[in-house]
């Protein structure tokens, strides 16, 4: 497992560097504030409803195994191959995009780790001797190597009734043919979590993958720059942990989920639930907030930092006099066209009916950056050098 600055800071650029939007006050933008889809991957996580579920994985495998659901929900396969897609994807590459040193190429594209059989690359390991007339640009595209999964599983007689064990082995031709089994159960908990991902996002076609030093199987949230600290890419992944989990209010703790003040029928987080769940995971457990916003803002243990010189992990806190919401920055989009159009992103629980989400930072309004951590005072006189 990588650690939480591999996972944000190597692959937030898209779903990047650092490596899952304001809705409620950023609901109230008529913009669409989902994570939009590209041809590459890139930025295609959507709001999951997984909650527990997908707690325990980074944003970059969460991503991946976004994808081969919504993949196969648009190629229209059932439940058995699509999960036989996911236990594929699982022990091929731990839900990761791998690069392989045997092909030097994929080393310029982005990817979440180096793998090393033979000379297979991405999350399906497809084989670059075998596959590699499309471009490498292409197998390193998470995308591309879904869409090239699902095909291959089309031509497998019996598939649609097929053990998913069995397909994947089919699919994959791998030595140790068991191992597929070994992944049944997780993969058909991140179904059943990631199901209907295929409607909320849009047409997956392929195209050439990012260049490195993004991630195409990293979340919208994509920040090249600015870098976060360790502590802040802790903070932005402790809170990745939650996407998809409802809002509550009163709910989140410490230790997570919590049923709020007026019993949820579901456990949830409201918006100062979530980051103080993230900045006590991230200090391991040395700091523990108070759950308002009013208290988190006026916290001494943070430093205000001017919203020019936001950084992965740092608490925004949206109102005039005591702040009504609070959200935690995550970096920049990557799925634009220019650097100049990429935009701001937080991790949020944003209001009642909305998940604990990613969307674009909203600055209608006032705003206060308040950052925590080891690094903190130090970062802010940097900042005001």
């Amino acid at each position: 497992m990588t650690s939480p600055r591999r996972w944000i800071a190597s692959a937030i650029t898209l779903l990047v560097a650092l490596p899952v939007l304001l809705v409620a006050i950023i609901a109230s933008d008529s913009s669409d504030n989902s994570c939009a889809a590209t041809d590459s991957g890139a930025g295609v996580l959507a709001s999951a409803a997984g909650g527990p579920a997908l707690a325990g994985y980074t944003p970059q495998q969460i991503q991946i195994a976004q994808i081969a659901v919504a993949v196969g929900e648009q190629h229209g396969a059932p439940p058995n191959v699509i999960v036989a897609a996911v236990m594929a994807a699982l022990q091929e590459s731990s839900l990761r995009n791998l690069s392989n040193d045997s092909v030097p190429e994929s080393a310029r594209y982005a990817h979440d780790d180096v793998g090393g059989d033979h000379d297979s690359v991405g999350p399906w390991q497809m084989r670059a001797s075998v596959w590699g007339s499309a471009g490498i640009d292409q197998l390193m595209n998470p995308v591309y190597q879904a869409n090239w999964w699902y095909g291959q599983a089309d031509k497998v007689d019996g598939a649609a009734t097929m053990d998913p064990g069995e397909l994947a082995q089919a699919v994959e031709g791998s030595q140790f043919p068991d191992r597929y089994g070994e992944h049944l159960r997780e993969a058909q908990a991140l179904y059943t979590a990631l199901r209907g991902a295929g409607a909320r996002l849009p047409h997956l076609a392929s195209g050439p993958a990012e260049r490195a030093g993004t991630t195409a199987s990293s979340q919208c949230p994509a920040p090249t720059s600015p870098r976060g600290s360790d502590f802040g890419d802790a903070v932005v992944a402790a809170a990745m942990r939650w996407i998809g989990l409802p809002y509550v209010w009163g709910g989140g703790d410490t230790q997570g989920p919590t049923i709020g003040i007026d019993d949820a029928p579901e456990p949830g987080f409201d918006c100062s639930g979530l980051t103080l769940n993230a900045i006590f995971a991230a200090s391991q457990g040395s700091i523990t907030l108070a759950h308002t916003t009013g208290a988190q803002v006026a916290d001494s243990r943070a430093v205000t930092v001017p919203l020019n010189n936001l950084k992965p992990g740092d608490l925004i806190f949206f109102g005039s006099g005591v702040p009504h919401h609070v959200a935690i920055y995550v970096g920049k989009s990557a799925g634009s066209a220019s650097a100049a159009d990429a935009k701001d992103m937080v991790v949020h629980a944003p209001d009642f009916g909305q998940p604990v989400t990613v969307a674009p930072l909203w600055t209608s309004e006032e705003i206060v950056v308040r950052r925590f951590g080891p690094d903190a005072h130090q970062s802010s006189l940097e900042a005001q050098r």
